[in-house]
């Protein structure tokens, strides 16, 4: 088939443009398609096509008849199809530039949404970061480092687990102020990485806990680590223009040894820090089984402890104190038990002051011994006083003075009955608070003695400033002194009687103790000699006997 021309329609409504095939030379006119021919071709091939809103029927209706009227009618359509042309071609430039125009916006759409993705990217970037890292070091955090550790065992034959700890960081933060408390935090997490390999994985644990990881090393390198370690935290950190001096005590695990799990590892090393803080701090541990041992058994006395508090389960014992110029009891030191007897005070109590039960406990204490103060006082018995003992702990308590000064009110009973027993502890982490409690309880009018003189702090000191009635000597100061050189007692007690105090010998078990002590000039004594800490029952018994020195008990 002999291609001879294109007849060219345009729909300006669809933006179609549609070509005709001319196939006979009858149907041109001057070398050019008749109308009617390029209609009826598209009528043929478009039989739904439109121009200008005239379909093909009306149009070629137009072309039909004589042939002078088929040219004007001819004519006159053909200038409109160029018109119609005109404005095709003009449509398809508008629509030309209004894509360009478009391609244009989708462009800039495309660099915002670009920007914008990089800024979100930015963004999570920050947040990854902030979540994952220590604020004030940079270092990674706890969770962090569980996770990159975690992930490193798996690869690695041997690692060690050092938590590090900050001894009494709390009095640089109280003297100094947490800013530069944490400018010293800085310092120490830059020499704890610069004293770290590039295999070791530093984190900080939060407030002044540090931990870090070590993979394949020996046990003999691990000593050495942590003596190079120690020895650069102790150099001086200046902050503010002041030389400060710290100490540290670090908790040691070891992978596969001492665990498998990052969370046990982890738990390993803190129970070994615990043992060096215990143990007087300043020092490092390695984990051994005995420690969870005895944190197991720890747990237990914990919860043993709490069931008491809950179903009454304490009672409170009696020990006399003996008035060694007129031979008679001159008061009692309460002292709490457990009434199922399962655990000793001696192991309870640390454990109470370290959970903070203590506080619970040393008020039930309080409230037991202003009630039988109360009932000895409506029996008649003579006006004796009882000692309850005041934890360093306690020092927490601040409403404790209220406390008594209420129960005393509510029961009717004379403030001086009641002795408080402080220790020189008290005054050591926080002295300007520990003084005004105990000053509050001074204005309750409570007595005050200073217990467990003489176990290794400059006690005389104390003396000077806190105004307490009584001391009491320590058993470990009467048996190092007395056997052998008790003129040094005897001077000590000479010395606080000068001060205007009265002096209480604690532990006193034999006749032969009891009789140099009393040579010596001591006021009061209390021991097994005279009589064990009793029951509530058998301490009112005694209540108002005396004893006969001629080696004889209270009768």
């Amino acid at each position: 088939m002999q291609l001879i021309a294109n007849i060219l329609t345009i729909n300006l409504f669809s933006d179609k443009i549609l070509y005709n095939v001319v196939e006979k030379k009858d149907d041109l006119i001057d070398g050019i398609p008749t109308l009617c021919v390029g209609l009826e071709m598209t009528k043929k091939n478009y039989p739904n096509f439109n121009l200008l809103d005239m379909n093909i029927d009306e149009m070629t209706k137009w072309t039909y008849g004589p042939r002078e009227k088929r040219n004007v009618y001819e004519s006159r359509l053909s200038k409109f199809i160029f018109a119609a042309l005109f404005l095709g071609v003009f449509r398809l430039v508008f629509m030309l530039k209004k894509h360009e125009r478009m391609t244009k916006e989708l462009s800039i759409s495309r660099d915002s949404l670009l920007s914008s993705e990089q800024k979100m990217k930015s963004q999570f970037e920050r947040l990854e970061y902030v979540v994952s890292h220590d604020s004030t070091t940079g270092l990674i955090n706890r969770q962090e480092f569980v996770d990159k550790i975690s992930g490193e065992l798996v690869t690695h034959d041997s690692c060690a687990f050092f938590i590090i700890d900050i001894d009494d960081f709390k009095k640089i933060n109280d003297s100094m102020g947490h800013h530069y408390g944490d400018e010293i935090i800085k310092m120490i997490a830059d020499r704890i990485e610069r004293m770290s390999s590039m295999d070791a994985v530093v984190g900080r644990f939060g407030g002044d806990e540090f931990i870090i990881a070590i993979m394949d090393v020996t046990e003999e390198e691990i000593e050495s680590y942590i003596e190079k370690l120690r020895n650069a935290l102790k150099q001086k950190f200046i902050v503010n223009g002041k030389n400060i001096y710290l100490n540290f005590s670090t908790g040691i695990a070891l992978y596969p040894k001492d665990g498998n799990m990052i969370s046990d590892l982890v738990v390993n090393a803190d129970l070994a820090l615990s043992r060096v803080k215990i143990s007087g701090k300043d020092s490092y541990a390695f984990f051994d089984e005995e420690m969870k041992r005895e944190a197991r058994r720890k747990e237990e006395i914990e919860n043993t402890l709490r069931r008491a508090i809950n179903e009454n389960g304490f009672e409170v014992y009696f020990q006399p104190k003996i008035d060694l110029r007129y031979g008679r009891v001159a008061g009692f030191e309460a002292l709490i038990r457990l009434k199922d007897k399962s655990v000793g005070p001696s192991v309870f109590i640390p454990i109470a002051e370290e959970t903070g039960l203590i506080i619970t406990i040393d008020r039930w204490v309080t409230s037991e011994v202003i009630k039988r103060l109360s009932q000895w006082k409506i029996m008649g018995l003579d006006r004796i006083p009882v000692s309850v003992n005041y934890s360093a702990k306690q020092m927490r308590d601040k409403e404790y003075p209220s406390y008594v000064r209420e129960l005393l009110e509510k029961e009717n009973v004379e403030p001086d009955l009641l002795d408080i027993e402080i220790t020189e502890g008290i005054f050591i982490d926080d002295n300007a608070s520990s003084k005004g409690v105990v000053e509050e309880l001074r204005q309750v009018g409570v007595t005050l003695s200073m217990d467990d003189f003489g176990t290794g702090y400059s006690s005389l000191n104390y003396l000077n400033y806190i105004d307490v009635d009584y001391v009491k000597l320590d058993k470990s100061m009467i048996d190092r002194y007395l056997e052998h050189d008790d003129e040094v007692l005897a001077c000590t007690i000479a010395l606080i009687h000068s001060l205007g105090l009265k002096v209480v010998a604690e532990g006193i078990d034999s006749w032969g103790n009891c009789d140099r002590i009393r040579e010596c000039g001591c006021d009061y004594i209390q021991g097994n000699l005279f009589g064990k800490a009793m029951p509530i029952d058998e301490a009112t018994k005694i209540h108002d006997k005396s004893v006969n020195f001629e080696h004889d008990v209270i009768r």
